[in-house]
Parts: structure tokens; C-alpha cells; sequence
């Protein structure tokens, strides 16, 4: 008698019961043909955490030496490690015996043994940890490598399947088939979360299954705080001489005080006066001064915080901000009136 090589493919997680058509006996040599009664098993080779058992008189695993009649052929089940693959997975071999005896110097068991091969197929979809490496991204600080693990070998990955929100990539770079990794640039004036995302299905590992979506957040803030000085009076003379000054950031601030407030000339040389000590409205972020404008003094004058004086919690620097005021003291207020009309 005679068998048959046969390769069986089934899918990660799944087992396999055999049929006894599937060992592909035949009898070429004897008219009529003997039956087909059984298998004897040698050459087992079974990946680790496999299984392949078969009932006789209970469910027992099949070992190198064991013959298995055709009758317990239904019961033999092969089951692969939960989450395993492999082309082939695992193998064994089988010699396939008639009922034919051995009269006549006739064989009844064949002497080439086949081989069984069990394929068990990749079918689970690949995965991705996307790692913004950098908590948090600011002016003076924003870039940060970005890295892409996935859980095995993949194809197809590339920096255009890439979804950004608040900012840009560079320097794609390929570190092995499960590792990548990218530069990401926050965009300018931008405050939120920014993020990076691959999206599901634009890559596939070796067995060409469609990965899974992954991203990461990072906090942003490129925005640089501003400042609005308001100067109460339109007018200074010789008898209205001084005006409250109110300061307010667009954000809470830190670093700003009294010596980055200046008052400067039209030709922005400094025009000298006082200003009081600063009163705190909103703590951080808005505040009061009373300036006094220099006796003999015709011109107008600018009351400047400077940007370079104070920033954001983020560290962004600040941005100058500015109000102006007409300054005569020269004239008592009919005086200046008379001059104006």
C-alpha cells in the first residue's frame, strides 16, 4: 500500500480533525485493492505548546511509534499554541497498513513513510505604539522624536500614511522591519494638543494583514502671550499730571515687573516721569501703575512693556505692547484747551 504527502493549512487559533481520505492511501499492487486500516506514526515534530491527540478508549497524545486505526482517524486532533503561526507549523510522518498480510512475501505497511504538514496561517492583525517622546512642546522647545513599535515586521509603512495635527514631520527613518521613527515640528502660533496618528490599514505584515490604527498626543503651546497697556488719560498738562496705567496679559505670565515698563519719547529716547509702585488685579496676569509725567515736558509719550521682559508657564516670550498719552506740562489745563481749540 501507499500513502500520500499532504500539506493542511488552517488559521492561527483554529485546530484541525483529520479525515481519513486525507492521508491518501491506495493499493496499486493488488487486484482487488486490500482496505485501508491504519496508520503508524514516527518523525513527530510538534512546535512548542502544539497538540495532537487522538481517542483511543480516551483522548490521549499521539507519540512516535503509535498506530492509529482508521476507525480513530476522526479523533485525531491537531491544535496549535493560542496566537502561533508557521508555514509549516509543525510535521509528522505516517506509514499507512492494509489488511492484506504478508503471504507471499507481500507487505502489508507501506516503506516510505509521508509526511503531514501543518501550516498554520498568520491572521491576526498587526499592531502600533506610536511615542511622541517630549511631554510637552513650546517656542523654545519644539521638536521631539516620535517612535513607531510595532509588534512584528510590517510593509507598506510610510511617513505620507502619517495623520498630524499641530505640526509637521521630518527625517522618516526605517530602524528595522518593526521599528520606525520620525521628527515632529510644532507649527507656530499654535495652542492645543497636537498628534500623530497611523491610520488603520496603511500598513500589513508578511502574511498581509491589515494593521490596526495607533497615535499619540502631545500639549502645544507655540503661542506667544501678549500685552495690552491702557493709558486712562488722553491728556497730561500742568494741572492733570499723572494716569492710572492698566496692564493686562492676554495669558498668565511670569517674570514681568515694574523695570519692564518704560515711558519713551516720540523720537523713543526716554521721557522720563515716574511710575508707582505696581498693584496686582489678577495675579499673573493683570495689573495697575499710576504714571507721572515730568514737569516742563511737551511731547507724547509711550508707556512700553517689553516683550523681552516677561513669558508664558510654557516659556514663550512675550511680545511688546504699547499705549500713548499727550503730555504738555508746560500748560494749566485752560491753557491747553485754548492751544487745542
Amino acid at each position: 500500500p501507499a500513502g500520500a504527502d499532504k500539506a493542511i493549512t488552517i488559521n492561527e487559533s483554529g485546530s484541525h480533525t483529520f479525515a481519513v481520505s486525507e492521508f491518501g492511501f491506495t493499493d496499486p499492487n493488488d487486484t482487488p485493492p486490500n482496505n485501508f486500516v491504519s496508520i503508524k506514526i514516527s518523525s513527530l515534530t510538534l512546535e512548542s505548546g502544539d497538540s495532537l491527540t487522538v481517542n483511543q478508549g480516551g483522548v490521549v497524545s499521539v507519540t512516535n511509534g503509535m498506530v492509529i486505526t482508521t476507525a480513530q482517524i476522526p479523533s485525531l486532533l491537531y491544535t496549535p499554541a493560542a496566537g502561533a503561526n508557521g508555514l509549516p507549523r509543525s510535521t509528522f510522518q505516517f506509514a499507512v497498513t492494509d489488511d492484506g498480510g504478508k503471504a507471499n512475501s507481500g507487505e502489508d505497511t507501506d516503506q516510505l513513510p509521508n509526511t503531514i504538514s501543518l501550516n498554520v496561517s498568520d491572521t491576526t492583525p498587526p499592531t502600533v505604539s506610536v511615542n511622541i517622546v517630549d511631554p510637552s512642546l513650546n517656542n523654545s522647545d519644539k521638536v521631539s522624536n516620535v517612535t513607531f513599535t510595532f509588534s512584528e515586521n510590517v510593509a507598506g509603512f510610510v511617513a505620507g500614511d502619517l495623520t498630524l495635527a499641530g505640526g509637521t514631520i521630518s527625517d522618516f527613518m526605517v530602524i528595522s522591519g518593526s521599528s520606525y521613527s520620525v521628527t515632529f515640528t510644532a507649527n507656530d502660533g499654535f495652542e492645543g494638543t497636537g498628534s500623530v496618528t497611523v491610520p488603520a490599514s496603511s500598513y500589513q505584515d508578511n502574511a498581509g494583514n491589515n494593521g490596526s490604527a495607533g497615535s499619540d498626543t502631545v500639549t502645544i503651546d507655540t503661542r506667544n502671550p501678549t500685552v495690552t497697556v491702557t493709558i486712562a488719560e488722553d491728556v497730561l498738562n500742568g494741572v492733570v499730571t499723572d494716569t492710572d496705567v492698566t496692564i493686562e496679559f492676554s495669558e498668565v505670565v511670569t517674570g514681568f515687573d515694574l523695570a519692564d515698563v518704560s515711558a519713551l519719547r516720540s523720537n523713543m529716547s526716554a521721557a522720563g516721569g515716574s511710575f508707582s509702585s505696581l498693584i496686582t488685579l489678577v495675579a499673573n496676569r493683570k495689573f495697575k501703575t499710576t504714571y507721572t509725567a515730568p514737569a516742563s515736558f511737551n511731547d507724547t509719550v509711550t508707556i512700553l512693556v517689553a516683550g523681552t521682559g516677561y513669558t508664558d508657564i510654557p516659556l514663550n516670550p512675550g511680545v511688546d505692547g504699547s499705549d500713548t498719552v499727550i503730555v504738555n506740562t508746560n500748560l494749566s489745563q485752560l491753557d491747553f484747551d485754548d492751544e487745542f481749540v
